[in-house]
């Protein structure tokens, strides 16, 4: 019985006909085994039963009722089932056509049904007992319930055979940027082609080094979906507040100057700009996190909340290396932590089925070399980021560099390409999973209004 008098969600009937089914086929005991564990029987005795069933089938001995009741003899629990009678009752009533997976899904459900009471009653026994933060307590509820939502949605193999077609008209698709297989706009075309936009379920990493434009090139590409597309987009800023962000996007959407705007300086064509982009942010569905004690779960959570609420087109994460692990130990291993960060956004990305861009900072090293492009191997703090990601795009500013030294022949030459490169901006694709990867793109950065733009020329 559970709280309150109600009787825990289970199905007897459904139980003992996956465990009859598996005495009469014990072929099917494989299958069921992927299906269930142990613990998803109500009844302890049909647990220590599926049990034995299974690790019999997986020593490679006969399955029957003759050496099922041999092992649970063996192991002293023959009578703690019910002894032989009760083991060959499992057999009776059986319709004749067994459908193990159906029964094994009725089990399941039911099992997962309780796992969610157990888990809220878990979490009401430690807020009563008041001696750890609110926090601890809903990172664990989220880890158990997470652990029950991937079970409850787990698929099992599918053959190749039925993936063929689809994935042969997804690639033949790829061609085509009016086709179902290419994602959302970028807002930047070169950046499309690339990747054939943001496509559903991909890890894609902005990196650069401090004050290169990440933030800016992710809120770029989240007011173009958001904006232009009218999709939602929800925006997790760890390193700026919901209202700084907010003016950074109004001023990239009217192309005016912020500091010309925060010294009071703008003229009435500015005003009639910024009045016209305010509206038109006003009305975009972007939603805006800055909490700044940001984990895994806690992000799966608000993510699948707003997904719920307003639906989700991309989310972006602002930055990667600000956020927690889900264990704050004082000795842990930053690195370790970062890996179980990036895997994390993986699996997020996959299941909420949208684009995840999150946002990276990357080492030193490209400043210590003669070419400042950054390489992947530049990526901060974990091997597991690049390991991970679907996509990464490195962002290259050459006009923050000084220029190299010239001989007088050349000069002339090298001063009017680095003035015709000013404010160009190179979009390194370093790693570009099923697509072409090693790409330089060229686009525009305003610095003055902190967007990126397609390149004029």
């Amino acid at each position: 019985m559970g709280d309150g008098g109600h009787t825990l969600p289970h199905s007897l009937d459904a139980e003992r006909s996956v465990l009859g089914a598996l005495l009469v086929q014990p072929e099917m005991c494989d299958d069921a085994a992927a299906l269930l564990e142990p613990s998803d029987f109500y009844r302890d005795a049909h647990g220590r039963i599926f049990r034995c069933l299974v690790a019999l089938r997986q020593a490679h001995s006969a399955v029957d009722f003759v050496t099922v009741r041999e092992a649970l003899l063996r192991s002293g629990e023959l009578d703690q089932v019910g002894g032989p009678a009760y083991l060959a009752s499992l057999t009776d009533g059986l319709p004749r056509g067994i459908n193990v997976p159906s029964y094994a899904a009725i089990v399941r459900e039911h099992a997962i049904l309780r796992g969610i009471l157990f888990a809220s009653s878990k979490a009401q026994s430690r807020v009563y007992e008041g001696d750890e933060p609110a926090a601890a307590i809903l990172e664990d509820a989220y880890a158990d319930l997470h652990g029950l939502a991937s079970r409850a949605s787990a698929s099992g193999f599918v053959s190749v055979a039925d993936l063929v077609p689809q994935a042969i008209e997804d690639l033949e698709s790829l061609a085509d940027p009016r086709s179902h297989a290419w994602g959302l706009s970028t807002s930047l075309p070169a950046l499309d082609r690339a990747l054939r936009g943001l496509r559903p379920g991909r890890f894609v990493v902005f990196a650069a080094r401090p004050s290169v434009g990440k933030t800016s090139l992710a809120m770029t590409v989240g007011a173009g979906v958001a904006i232009r597309l009218r999709q939602p987009v929800g925006v997790f800023s760890l390193e700026m507040g919901r209202d700084e962000l907010t003016q950074m996007l109004v001023c990239a959407e009217s192309q005016v100057n912020i500091e010309d705007l925060a010294d009071g300086k703008l003229t009435p064509q500015d005003w009639t700009r910024f009045a016209a982009a305010l509206d038109r942010v006003q009305q975009a569905p972007i939603y805006i996190d800055d909490g700044t004690d940001l984990n895994i779960l806690t992000m799966h959570a608000k993510a699948r909340r707003l997904q719920r609420e307003h639906g989700l087109a991309v989310l972006i994460v602002d930055y990667l290396q600000l956020m927690q692990g889900r264990t704050r130990r004082r000795n842990s291993n930053r690195e370790e932590e970062l890996s179980e960060i990036s895997r994390g956004c993986k699996l997020l990305a996959k299941d909420l089925g949208v684009p995840l861009i999150v946002l990276s900072q990357l080492n030193r090293a490209s400043e210590a070399r003669e070419d400042k492009r950054p390489q992947l191997a530049d990526l901060r703090g974990s091997g597991s980021i690049e390991q991970d990601a679907d996509t990464v795009v490195l962002i290259h500013r050459p006009d923050m560099y000084p220029p190299r030294k010239r001989s007088r022949l050349r000069k002339t030459a090298e001063v009017v390409e680095e003035e015709q490169m000013r404010g160009v901006a190179e979009l390194i694709v370093a790693k570009n999973r099923g697509l072409r990867s090693g790409d330089t793109l060229r686009v525009m950065f305003r610095k003055e209004y902190t967007r990126f733009e397609p390149l004029a020329f």
